[in-house]
């Protein structure tokens, strides 16, 4: 039987969600066991090993996503010369290392030279990682929603663990590091085989016309992902360099990633995108703007109200994650946390949909000029708060409004009409008044509050858990008296769903 649209979307993002939270595990542990300029190194060699992989992907992944549902050549063809490529493109890494790229990062960019040993070892790490990077476009487009999720889960659960042991074992960052290149490369066999399992049988040699089809297909999306990685990453950047490990980790940790925020995002845009696709080939711009539009309604739905109780919390949720070292990540943390309700716009599925390359690059391009305009300046003066308030006033300022305008001249459409406003503003009302009385908890708290409530220890805890209580009840309230029940009821679909397979017979 065929998967729904928000099965599936519940596959990738709990299982993903898991792994994700299996790495939050892992960095929670190393931010206490490691002093503050050893763990900052580390998350400096994890700043390396994402940007380095976006770099050498070249965006060729996501050409499964585009050739894969087309049905005009052979899948097994099509997996091999996308591998192919990815094996190659994993080269380029320790190439630039050779060529000067290693005193540069070392001595020049973090000024660390505790960096140096950890780089050593993730030079190997994309020949075993970008190869794997086909898996999620491949199967999510013949509809194995359930083998993305469980090699997913399987490889982070793996890779965590390793890196577990061997800080416990050796005690050093480049013991973490190099057990994630491990893990990487006993993953790559598994997920090969995986995705030649999961294609019809046929002919799965490479072309050479097959070869350039896909990097004529991945060079400019991988340009554009190189932009928007410079632009995301711009402030982690301006930090690392200017104010060296110990600040940079109170900023990573205040950027950090909450456990399946982007996994959702993230799973309903590997679901929608084959369709995006199909709707855009066959000339349906209203039907692919309709499930677009629906598709951030629903993230929103979950995201601002979430935005909401953190922005509450912060303090404590810092304090509970990292521990009172790095508290003042709070500050950070609410910065970026005003993106969540623009993190389900995905502008950029629409663009790979309607195989709008040259669009894609202009925009991106313009998007990270204006992004190191403000964030260098602003890192400089007002160090790491500064650099996250440029990166979230480019978004709302100039990124967003430029989609519009370029998607609504692509659809047909006005640029106003291209995000469901009216939608998001009946979401965040209720999700807003839902934390008033947040608030005056944590005030009446904060003055008045036993030492349980308002010390150390378990106070963090029992806040965030008293929180949630409290705010999920105004917002279940809010959200019944807006007339907004998709979350209730996909609640209760699914709780249906498990009953339903546990009852005997």
């Amino acid at each position: 039987m065929a998967q729904t649209r928000f099965q599936k979307v519940l596959i990738l993002s709990s299982s993903g969600g898991l792994a994700t939270l299996s790495g939050l595990v892992i960095n929670m542990f190393l931010a206490r066991y490691f002093a503050a300029e050893e763990f900052g190194t580390y998350r400096q060699a994890l700043l390396v090993q994402n940007t380095v992989m976006v770099f050498i992907l070249l965006g060729l992944p996501q050409a499964l996503y585009y050739y894969v549902p087309r049905g005009e050549r052979p899948i097994r063809q099509l997996i091999s010369e996308n591998v192919l490529l990815l094996a190659l493109a994993g080269l380029a890494f320790p190439a630039f290392l050779l060529a000067g790229g290693f005193d540069w990062l070392v001595h020049d960019w973090a000024d660390n030279p505790a960096l140096g040993m950890p780089l050593l070892w993730l030079a190997a790490l994309p020949l075993f990682a970008a190869p794997v990077r086909a898996l999620t476009p491949c199967l999510m487009s013949l509809d194995r929603a359930s083998t993305v999720g469980a090699f997913n889960l399987g490889l982070r659960v793996a890779s965590v663990a390793m890196a577990l042991a061997a800080v416990l074992w050796l005690g050093t960052v480049t013991a973490a590091v190099g057990a994630l290149v491990v893990a990487a490369a006993l993953g790559l066999p598994v997920g090969l085989w995986l995705m030649y399992r999961a294609a019809p049988p046929g002919p799965w040699m490479p072309t050479r016309a097959g070869v350039r089809q896909q990097l004529g297909f991945g060079i400019p999306l991988g340009v554009e992902l190189m932009l928007g990685t410079l632009q995301v990453y711009a402030g982690n950047y301006a930090v690392a360099q200017l104010h060296g490990p110990a600040a940079f980790a109170l900023y990573a940790n205040g950027a950090v990633q909450i456990p399946f925020i982007g996994l959702i995002t993230g799973s309903i845009l590997s679901v929608i995108l084959p369709e995006l696709t199909t709707h855009l080939k066959n000339e349906r711009p209203d039907q692919a703007l309709a499930l677009w539009r629906t598709a951030m309604t629903k993230s929103a739905m979950f995201l601002v109200p979430i935005m909401f109780y953190l922005l509450v919390l912060a303090e404590d949720t810092m304090t509970v994650v990292w521990s009172e070292r790095y508290v003042e990540s709070a500050l950070i943390f609410q910065v970026f946390l005003l993106m969540l309700p623009i993190r389900g716009a995905s502008f950029g599925s629409l663009y790979i949909a309607g195989d709008r390359r040259g669009l894609i690059l202009i925009k991106t391009f313009a998007s990270l000029v204006v992004t190191l305009a403000l964030v260098i300046p602003l890192a400089v003066h007002y160090g790491p708060v500064g650099a996250a308030a440029g990166t979230v006033i480019t978004i709302y300022v100039f990124t967003v409004p430029l989609n519009a305008v370029l998607l609504g001249r692509i659809l047909g459409v006005s640029a106003l009409s291209i995000l469901p406003l009216r939608e998001l503003l009946r979401i965040m009302l209720p999700a807003g008044l839902a934390a008033l009385p947040l608030v005056g908890f944590m005030t009446v708290v904060e003055r008045h509050g036993p030492d349980l409530l308002a010390g150390d220890g378990l106070g963090p805890v029992l806040r965030l858990g008293l929180g949630a209580a409290i705010y999920g009840a105004g917002l279940f309230v809010g959200y019944r008296v807006a007339g907004i029940r998709d979350p209730e009821d996909r609640v209760r679909g699914l709780l249906s769903s498990v009953l339903a397979r546990l009852r005997p017979g």
